[in-house]
């Protein structure tokens, strides 16, 4: 039996079907690597004009004892995948062939990148194992697999050098001209509906340079299990609305409506049937809204998605799953501990599916003290008077005060009157705020504390102690900006710099320190350069505030020999201010 006559005659055949697609594939070819190509073409004239491209091609026999398997494995050599990689990827077919004669194809599209994939970590190996997947037989489908076989060859063309750059130098070369997509050929399907072709088909992703149309793919996905998009469309029930948006998800077996973070209506193909599940998800807000949108669909049995009627016949055995009044005790329980946050001044949703049980320790503890107003014992002899406690995502500053049995009264920090004095060197007393004890991690944790109230409780003491201690707040507040880029603490910042500008207390550090507020949002004008010129004249004997004066002007190197003359300790702390940053 000429297995490879076999092979190569089953291949021309099933090209020979086809409307778009030529084979110059030789009999008997004598070269190495290649047995020919397909051409491809764009009408069924196939004429020159509308050639599209063309697909090298490697045709195989293999003798098998039955052809009824839709996957075979087969050894390719290693120099010569790295070969097909040089010359852009190749068309690989090894045909199955039977005792009697009989053929079934099995093919690999090993374009540039898929050829890369596949040699990553095995250069050095004699030959590779591929797996090889039925061919299709429909000519529709055989002319999208060797046209998505060109096209993508012709984009992956960066994937056939030796030395590939990566995806970061990619993107960092095309900047802000980019975009994300993937194509394919898609013959006899409908082209607005893609998630159907790629259910049977694989594809690539792609980032392009869309100036100089230069594409590097990203992933290579050899079939999709669903395809998902959202729909901006009211969801109602008896006239109520729930939620304005929604998810549909095709998939082979029909489609699903994702509603909220917890639902999802299964519409299965050739059934009219559809199937509510639920399963609690996201945080506590969506949680409250979910377990409502359930509770009452299941209910009423009828909801109006963007303007259609869905009717629901949910049984008892299903009803019963569901544990209504248990979801409705649960979401009533939410609502008190989403209420409780809102109150403390927490502006994010807790995220509740994960708490650890010592978070929920802590939730139960907070609803003793501010729901149910009780104060709280503690195993330690001694409670600090300000901690901080996590639960979630959340983070929450609070007061313990002491009461005479031994309990505490758990306040909410920002809320307590709480007297703090400071101390001149020579031990005259001073007021200040409360929140002079907070650093930058503190101000980026909090979820109960809004910059704005600090800076408006701060700016309602004026001495000269106070004015420093604010000024070392204000250094928190800009390094709080630097580690989140968060405007508000920018914004807050500045407004606090001015202030203590405006009182003109701390000898040209006001200066310094509110125009490095402003140079890390604009550039400094020709006025106030000429104010740190006039200020660097000022503070001649003074290398910090030098050093800072020449950053803010770009000059680093100057600055650079300022701290060259302080002291290892004075050096040290210069570098752990934010002014610092602006250099670095």
């Amino acid at each position: 039996m000429d297995t490879e006559a076999l092979a190569v005659a089953a291949v021309k055949a099933a090209i020979a079907k086809t409307d778009y697609l030529v084979d110059y594939i030789k009999d008997k070819d004598k070269e190495p690597m290649w047995d020919g190509s397909i051409y491809a073409y764009s009408s069924k004239r196939k004429s020159n004009a509308d050639w599209n491209g063309k697909a090298a091609v490697q045709v195989k026999g293999k003798n098998l004892e039955a052809l009824d398997t839709e996957e075979i494995k087969y050894d390719i050599e290693v120099v010569d995948m790295k070969n097909y990689k040089r010359e852009g990827g190749l068309l690989f077919f090894v045909v199955g062939i039977n005792e009697d004669g009989n053929t079934k194809i099995f093919y690999k599209a090993l374009t540039p990148y898929l050829i890369n994939k596949i040699l990553e970590g095995k250069e050095e190996q004699g030959t590779i194992r591929i797996n090889f997947g039925a061919f299709p037989i429909q000519k529709n489908e055989i002319c999208n697999v060797v046209m998505d076989f060109i096209r993508d060859a012709k984009k992956q063309e960066l994937f056939t050098h030796d030395k590939i750059p990566t995806l970061e130098d990619f993107i960092n070369a095309a900047g802000k001209d980019i975009s994300y997509g993937f194509q394919y050929s898609g013959i006899g399907y409908d082209r607005s509906e893609p998630y159907k072709y790629l259910f049977d088909h694989e594809t690539y992703m792609y980032v392009q340079n869309t100036r100089l149309n230069i594409t590097f793919p990203i992933e290579h996905i050899q079939r999709i299990e669903k395809a998902g998009h959202s729909v901006i469309g009211d969801i109602t029930i008896g006239g109520k609305l729930y939620y304005d948006r929604y998810e549909v998800v095709h998939k082979l077996e029909g489609l699903e409506l994702h509603i909220g973070k917890s639902i999802v209506i299964d519409f299965i193909k050739d059934n009219n049937v559809a199937k509510v599940n639920y399963k609690l998800k996201g945080n506590i807000k969506e949680q409250i809204q979910d377990i409502q949108f359930i509770t009452d669909l299941l209910e009423k049995k009828l909801a109006n998605i963007n303007g259609m009627d869905f009717p629901i016949e949910p049984t008892d055995e299903e009803l019963e799953t569901f544990h209504i009044e248990d979801a409705k005790q649960l979401q009533r329980q939410l609502i008190i501990i989403d209420n409780m946050l809102n109150a403390l001044g927490v502006t994010k949703a807790l995220e509740i599916s994960n708490i650890s049980t010592k978070e929920d320790d802590y939730l139960r503890m907070l609803i003793t003290a501010f729901v149910e107003k009780k104060t709280i014992r503690f195993k330690e002899n001694k409670v600090p008077s300000v901690g901080g406690i996590s639960i979630g995502n959340i983070y929450l500053m609070l007061h313990f005060r002491q009461m005479e049995d031994g309990s505490y009264l758990i306040e909410n920090f920002p809320e307590i009157e709480y007297g703090v004095s400071g101390a001149y060197k020579d031990g005259e007393m001073f007021s200040t705020s409360k929140y002079i004890i907070m650093k930058a991690d503190d101000l980026i944790k909090a979820d109960n504390i809004q910059c704005k109230r600090i800076v408006d409780e701060l700016m309602l003491y004026e001495n000269e102690g106070h004015y420093i201690n604010s000024n070392f707040t204000l250094l928190e507040l800009i390094k709080a900006y630097d580690q989140t880029k968060n405007k508000e603490y920018l914004n807050e910042a500045i407004r606090l710099a001015e202030w203590l500008k405006k009182a003109d207390c701390l000898e040209g550090i006001s200066t310094i320190n509110y125009l490095q507020c402003i140079a890390r949002r604009s550039e400094l004008t020709d006025e106030q350069e000429a104010e740190l010129l006039e200020l660097l004249e000022l503070c001649a004997d003074n290398e910090q505030m030098k050093a800072g004066i020449h950053i803010l002007l770009g000059n680093y190197k100057m600055a650079n020999k300022c701290l060259d003359k302080l002291d290892v300790d004075k050096r040290t702390e210069f570098c752990e201010f934010p002014i610092y940053a602006l250099m670095k």
